[in-house]
């Protein structure tokens, strides 16, 4: 069966698979309002492309609504606080084409709250603790550790970024002989021991860490042959329900080590 399509129909058809493709289109397309409206809600860069709308107010929400960077083609005379609010929701690095002197707290918070990389563009607001622990809990949080670093001492920052990413335990040495900061970090990566050594031999911290990817051997020789036999450590409950068992499990660890031995003599 054939289909026939109008020239307008196909190019309706093309710019809501991908707004930019009105770039290519006739200019009496670029001023049909239903085709430039479909093009900006497929994606609202599609603005640059059409300048005739860029001080039209409802096409140029929707434009912000699809993707907040076409606030760079919003005329600086033509722009509202809602119009920059809902550019930022949509895509917090629009922060970077909002003027400085109009950067408040406000917008600077909702930019990071959407992405920790536009932290980058919040000027005095990157000294805001509040701010930067938005931003790491937030995704792209792992950037901002050059920001997180200007808080050693700040116990809500360290927490949030051990938690997060083990190593950078490293970064916070005021809280290295933290025992809930070290077992956050430990939980995350158990090569994190290596900076909080002080709990080398705490059950509880140890018994919580993820040493899939290594740090058994920042544990303390009682703990790296328990880990040795059980490629764990033992939890209180287990330890206190199982005390046999673990006599046992030592004993067998040590004949097959036995064994090995002879077989190398």
């Amino acid at each position: 069966m054939e289909l026939n399509f109008t020239e307008r129909e196909a190019t309706l058809y093309v710019v809501s698979r991908n707004g930019l493709d009105i770039y290519y289109e006739d200019m009496k397309f670029k001023k049909d309002r239903e085709i430039v409206m479909t093009a900006l809600k497929s994606n609202g860069l599609a603005l640059q492309y059409v300048p005739i709308f860029q001080k039209d107010r409802e096409m140029v929400l929707i434009a912000l609504k699809s993707n907040g960077l076409a606030l760079q083609y919003v005329p600086l005379l033509f722009r509202d606080r809602e119009m920059v609010k809902i550019a930022l929701k949509s895509n917090g690095l629009a922060l970077q084409y909002v003027p400085i002197m109009d950067r408040d707290r406000e917008l600077v918070k909702l930019a990071v709250g959407q992405t920790g990389l536009a932290l980058d563009y919040g000027g005095k607001y990157r000294r805001d603790a509040d701010i930067v622990l938005l931003g790491i809990k937030s995704k792209n949080g792992l950037t901002l550790l050059k920001y997180a670093e200007k808080f050693p001492t700040d116990y809500r920052i360290a927490l949030e970024v051990v938690s997060r990413y083990g190593m950078h335990l490293m970064y916070f040495p005021f809280f290295q002989d933290n025992k809930d900061i070290v077992m956050k970090a430990v939980e995350n990566n158990g090569l994190a021991l290596k900076y909080g050594v002080k709990f080398n031999d705490d059950r509880e911290v140890l018994c919580k860490g993820n040493f899939r990817c290594g740090g058994e051997t920042f544990m303390s020789d009682e703990f790296k042959k328990e880990y040795a036999i059980y490629g764990k450590i033992l939890d209180f409950n287990e330890i206190n329900d199982d005390s046999k068992c673990l006599k046992r499990n030592e004993e067998e660890h040590m004949q097959k080590n036995n064994k090995k031995k002879i077989r190398v003599i």
